[in-house]
């Protein structure tokens, strides 16, 4: 019976390891999507690089900016959060220093601090944070 349920474990712990894995490669692929969305809009790609420089926005694309910022932070915190439970210390570091390096830009910083940040630690993603 010890064996069963042992073996039964192991089972439930590989199916959740594959379920963080796809959540991972999820994360990785809306990433890559935003990017791309970026490069193949010069509409985007323009409110994203007028936001970043300071620049007047209008409204709507001030509302786009905050939208763009707030899927670009939140990308690196589901990212570092699941290198962290697929135990990928190698890894946990990158969306870290990615983070950093953006929050070097004011309108990104303001982002996080008046948007994401308290978000972050509402959803309970505390790892992050005190990284």
């Amino acid at each position: 019976m010890a064996i069963e349920v042992r073996q039964n474990q192991d089972s439930l712990d590989e199916a959740n390891r594959i379920n963080r894995a796809a959540s991972l490669r999820t994360a990785v692929e809306h990433f890559n999507d935003f990017r791309m969305s970026l490069a193949s809009s010069e509409e985007l790609s323009d409110i994203w690089s007028k936001g970043k420089a300071g620049r007047e926005l209008s409204a709507a694309e001030a509302q786009r900016f905050e939208s763009v910022c707030q899927t670009v932070l939140w990308t690196y915190v589901m990212m570092h959060e699941q290198y962290r439970l697929l135990d990928q210390e190698a890894h946990l570091q990158g969306p870290l220093i990615s983070i950093r390096r953006d929050l070097q830009n004011p309108a990104i910083r303001s982002c996080w601090e008046n948007r994401v940040k308290q978000d972050v630690r509402n959803w309970g993603y505390h790892y992050f944070l005190e990284a």
